[in-house]
């Protein structure tokens, strides 16, 4: 290789190396300007967000195994038996129809405004938010405790047995039907039973009305027939057989039912707590008046 060779060659080579040493100052400078950085990060961001538009987009159903399993199960305890292959397509197929129509109404706002959703929400809300923690089984002591608060709800009715003779007021009007039972005639047929065993101030307020009966049944002295009392029907004579006052049962004779009681006041107030604290993190401002009316 000649001298002039020699020299072109070294400077060429001389000439890189400084080309690149000098390139990768610049772009350590250019990396420390905050414009620089500010471009980067900004391009980071925008590509990060086309990649998340492209998974999370409203356009984008996605059907894993996961969902089409719970498809599946679904028609299983429907009809109990798995769907055939043309069955679990169908119903896939309505799945992603269904979808496509909920996320073209919502994006519409379909559901704004609308009572039926809300309360569906609402509903749906309340089975997630309710009996995240049941209640504590109760001690004996705590349904004791419960049972001599609310006594008043575990109170037995008092019962009557009681006959009565019937006057119809269609033969002959309400004075004659009232005079024939002062008078303690034979009576009419009627269109129940004479006779009545152990029965609820409210069982004969249904078969006789809320009237003066009631109270003659429960008010009257066993073994005597009382004077002439209304009815819904009309005039009776009544003699009571037998009767029984209202009376609080024992506590171990309703201590099952006074448990169920307590833990589903329990749970109410457990659910009403869990509220409280979600309401915690809601600002209501109130601007209305209600009038009287």
């Amino acid at each position: 290789m000649g001298a002039l060779e020699a020299t072109k060659l070294e400077r060429t080579s001389g000439g890189s190396a400084w080309s690149s040493s000098r390139v990768g100052v610049v772009l350590r400078r250019l990396g420390r300007e905050p414009l620089v950085q500010f471009l980067v990060a900004g391009a980071i961001l925008a590509g990060g967000a086309t990649a998340y538009r492209s998974v999370a987009s409203p356009q984008r159903i996605v059907l894993d195994q996961v969902r089409a399993d719970a498809i599946i199960r679904a028609f299983e305890r429907d009809f109990n038996r798995p769907p055939t292959r043309v069955e679990a397509e169908t119903l896939i197929d309505r799945y992603v129809r269904q979808e496509i129509l909920y996320r073209q109404g919502m994006a519409m706002g379909l559901a704004q405004d609308d009572e039926i959703v809300r309360r569906r929400v609402v509903q749906k809300a309340e089975f997630i938010l309710e009996d995240q923690r049941p209640p504590a089984e109760p001690t004996a002591q705590q349904l004791e405790a419960y049972f001599k608060a609310h006594q008043v709800d575990y109170q037995l009715p008092a019962r009557v047995s009681f006959s009565h003779i019937f006057f119809s007021p269609d033969i002959g009007g309400d004075a004659d039907a009232r005079s024939r039972a002062e008078r303690a005639d034979a009576g009419d047929p009627f269109p129940d039973a004479m006779t009545f065993e152990q029965v609820s101030p409210d069982q004969v307020a249904r078969l006789f009305g809320r009237s003066p009966f009631v109270d003659a049944v429960f008010g009257a002295p066993v073994g005597q027939w009382s004077p002439p009392v209304r009815s819904g029907y009309g005039w009776h004579r009544v003699r009571v057989l037998w009767r029984q006052p209202e009376l609080t049962p024992p506590f171990s004779q309703v201590q099952p039912t006074v448990r169920l009681d307590y833990l589903r006041w329990a749970r109410q107030r457990l659910n009403e707590a869990a509220l409280d604290r979600v309401a915690k993190g809601f600002v209501v401002q109130r601007s209305y008046r209600i009038g009287q009316r």
